[in-house]
């Protein structure tokens, strides 16, 4: 019974974590972004923090990494075709806190 539930636990273990909608959000509208650009805009986040979120939403296959080879070699990140698609469920999840946050206001 548990077990027809478990791919959709494992996707919502990609929100669950502290960060990492703000992370999405960020590559969302940023389209990418190198590490202190992510670093500077998610404070007080601390850099083994944001690169523990980034190497996970990687093997999750949400963010895509990228090395640029150039001196000095340089990194982005964006978000994968999975990514992008979570940006519905991101916006409904949004409007559905901001109508009860208008309920209890």
């Amino acid at each position: 019974m548990i077990k027809e539930y478990i791919p959709y636990l494992m996707e919502v273990d990609v929100f669950s974590r502290k960060w990492t909608f703000l992370i999405i959000m960020l590559l969302f509208f940023y389209g990418s972004a190198n590490f202190n650009m992510l670093k500077s805009n998610v404070r007080p986040i601390t850099s083994k923090v944001l690169s523990e979120r980034l190497r996970f939403l990687e093997t999750s296959g949400v963010v895509l990494k990228n090395v640029v080879v150039e001196r000095p070699k340089r990194v982005e990140y964006e978000l994968t075709e999975k990514g992008r698609s979570l940006m519905g469920a991101l916006i409904n999840f949004f409007v559905y806190v901001d109508k009860k946050a208008i309920r209890k206001g």
